[in-house]
């Protein structure tokens, strides 16, 4: 079997807060321990409430914030060890999309000068030939004609065009992995179907991998292949999408499975809704054992006092919960699809 593209292990990330004069420093567990690998070709989800760790460890693996602990291994080769033009062609194999298509792409700039930037800066192109292969990025990504779109500025795009260029942006120096955070959250539902069908077509013509950041567990189930929960900076449970979907064994993932929309209003009548107490704990103070535990609906003393280890449950599904699978946890199919 090839090795996967991408391998995570035990990715810790904490960061420093000053808590004020003679106070001693506390720090916020963003990311602790994870692990997680993404074969090469094949799309990824972590997902989870805000504040779980997902754009940190986005972040992370784009090598914008450096890790506290752990190792991550792109091709084979370990990451924190990169340096000079290695490091620069780590930087060419990945690429982001943010979540903001506004935010991220700077104002006082054409699409033509956004786009020439990487080919410049990465010395990835003839000049001469450039405004051709933008031409060529725009016309791939649904900007026909591209030579119409060279000249425009971001506020003269609507919010789907400038999420385009932000793809198109990702893709000028033929990356292996795109990291997408949120990348449709910010547009109409009219739109999001058409972005997503895009970024699947672009994954089979440029045989790109990804790591979707998202919220939203209908995009996971259209376009991924594995997923991976997260919840206050700790992954609970890892599954290929249809296995999680049709059992999820950690009680966090069949809360979140029981909050999706489900269109056949049969099914939404019959399915069970599951509803968490209590709020999120504040990562400066994660709770003992199982993190989750304080909103739990089946939290024993066992899970205050010992943290439980991912552990496999079948072949393509782990999962991190000392009952998980036991008597009184629901994991019936039909509840949550």
């Amino acid at each position: 079997m090839n090795r996967p593209l991408l391998q995570v292990r035990r990715l810790t990330k904490h960061f420093s807060v000053n808590a004020g004069w003679f106070q001693p420093s506390r720090h916020v567990h963003a990311v602790d321990d994870i692990s997680f690998s993404i074969r090469a070709g094949d799309s990824f989800a972590l997902v989870g409430e805000s504040g779980g760790g997902k754009t940190t460890t986005a972040r992370l693996l784009a090598k914008l914030e450096k890790p506290d602990d752990g190792s991550i291994l792109f091709d084979g080769q370990e990451v924190a060890e990169l340096s000079g033009p290695v490091l620069k062609r780590y930087r060419r194999d990945v690429q982001m999309i943010f979540q903001d298509p506004f935010e991220s792409l700077n104002p006082r700039r054409t699409v033509r000068a956004i786009l020439r930037q990487p080919f410049l800066n990465h010395d990835a192109a003839d000049k001469r030939e450039i405004d051709k292969t933008i031409v060529r990025l725009l016309n791939q990504v649904g900007m026909e004609p591209g030579e119409v779109f060279m000249d425009r500025y971001p506020h003269q795009l609507s919010g789907g065009q400038r999420q385009r260029i932000g793809i198109a942006r990702a893709l000028t120096l033929k990356p292996r992995l795109v990291i997408a955070d949120e990348p449709v959250s910010s547009l109409d539902i009219s739109i999001r179907a058409q972005i997503l069908n895009l970024m699947k077509d672009l994954q089979a013509q440029h045989n790109l991998s990804y790591l979707f950041i998202t919220h939203d567990l209908g995009v996971v189930r259209s376009v991924c292949d594995g997923v991976a929960v997260m919840y206050l900076g700790e992954i609970v449970e890892i599954a290929a999408v249809e296995s999680l979907f049709t059992t999820p064994l950690h009680p966090y993932t069949q809360a979140l499975l029981s909050a999706t929309p489900v269109a056949d209003p049969v099914k939404a009548r019959q399915r069970r809704r599951i509803i968490l107490k209590g709020e999120v704990p504040s990562a400066l103070d994660p709770p003992t054992g199982c993190r989750f535990h304080t909103r739990c609906p089946y939290s024993e003393k066992r899970c205050v006092e010992e943290k439980p280890v991912l552990r496999g449950f079948r072949p393509d599904h782990t999962v991190a919960c000392h009952f998980a699978g036991a008597v009184g946890v629901d994991t019936t199919a039909n509840s949550f699809i």
